[in-house]
């Protein structure tokens, strides 16, 4: 988050429409709850807010079976990577998608990965949602195994001013595998509130 704080400043940017999805998406939960001033709006895609509710137990064992444990034992992303794509995307997702994943898959830092994953056992913003009194537009998709609608509407209750949309035949990756219709959300909320970004002078 001071990450993301520091490049608004290089930008000269006061207040941003924020978008993320997954990672992207608890990234800017945590960013709000320390600067909330410089958010105009938050559009939160196929997110959890905290990981003790996240998944069942035995969910959360084949959550890091998938994807940690392979890595720890010597494994490629290469080699992990189909199992990711299959725990990611809905049963209609084009192949080319899948490949595209795939290629950002390969290339990811490993140690940065398992940090990442490490992070996100601990995650827990709970307390915090409802604090958000910022406009906020949530996505989340159909067949979405990993963060389901349910987490949509469970976040929605947290947050006074937000909207939820369901993206049809999408999985987790809502942005990548049904892009017109995650686009038409985006832009039809973004808007509504294009007057509330701004720069410094």
């Amino acid at each position: 988050s001071h990450d993301l704080l520091r490049l608004l400043d290089h930008l000269s940017i006061n207040k941003a429409h924020l978008v993320g999805l997954s990672m992207g998406a608890r990234i800017l939960m945590d960013f709000y709850s320390k600067y909330s001033n410089r958010v105009a709006t938050l559009t939160l895609c196929d997110c959890f807010y905290n990981y003790k509710t996240f998944l069942s137990p035995i969910q959360k064992n084949e959550y890091l079976d998938i994807r940690q444990k392979p890595l720890l034992e010597g494994k490629s992303f290469e080699e992990l990577a189909p199992k990711i794509i299959k725990s990611l995307v809905g049963p209609n997702c084009l192949n080319s998608v899948k490949e595209k994943v795939f290629d950002s898959l390969k290339i990811i830092h490993v140690e940065s990965y398992l940090k990442t994953i490490r992070e996100s056992i601990n995650y827990d913003v709970s307390k915090s949602l409802s604090n958000i009194d910022i406009p906020v537009q949530l996505i989340f998709g159909e067949y979405d195994t990993l963060t389901p609608p349910a987490m949509g509407y469970s976040i929605k209750k947290m947050i006074n001013n937000a909207e939820l949309d369901i993206i049809e035949n999408a999985g987790h990756l809502t942005n990548m595998e049904q892009p017109d219709a995650f686009n038409e959300v985006l832009i039809k909320f973004l808007l509504q509130y294009q007057y509330m970004a701004s720069f410094y002078e």
